[in-house]
């Protein structure tokens, strides 16, 4: 019987992209990173182009979120995965984002990160809410509570 030798199984399909200032993203190379456009508790959002053509044949806008640290913290893990079954258990309502891809580094680097691709909203209810120009009224609430 002869010993064979294994080669690492290498990743053809990742890229890496530099966001904002320092972010480094390993992603598929299906997406195209556009800009940085948030920064929240768990990472960088960032606004990316996903180059796979729909049934329309247009490519669609998403939003990539890092997550650092993923294992730092036992309470933030079970946080961040009762986010993505949310996610998942609510896919299809047009009035949330789209769980569109999960996806996890290289298996030759450490594997403490990871990223959830979104379907890109222009607005989110945090900005909504705090928004100096717009005052929100009784029938914005309303609308908003009905909705969720």
């Amino acid at each position: 019987m002869m010993a064979t030798t294994q080669q690492p199984f290498k990743w053809t399909h990742w890229i890496s992209a530099k966001v904002g200032q320092s972010t480094i993203y390993q992603i598929d190379k299906r997406y195209t990173i556009i800009s940085k456009i948030g920064q929240g508790t768990y990472g960088t959002v960032a606004l990316a182009m996903d180059n796979k053509e729909n049934r329309k044949k247009r490519k669609k806008e998403v939003a990539i979120k890092k997550i650092g640290q993923l294992f730092g913290c036992k309470t933030d893990s079970i946080r961040i995965l009762r986010e993505i079954q949310i996610l998942k258990h609510l896919n299809g309502n047009r009035h949330i984002c789209t769980l569109e891809d999960l996806m996890v580094p290289d298996p030759n680097t450490k594997f403490d990160h990871m990223y959830i691709v979104l379907g890109y909203m222009p607005a989110d209810l945090h900005r909504v809410i705090h928004s100096s120009t717009t005052p929100l009224t009784k029938r914005h609430i309303c609308y908003m509570s009905y909705q969720m």
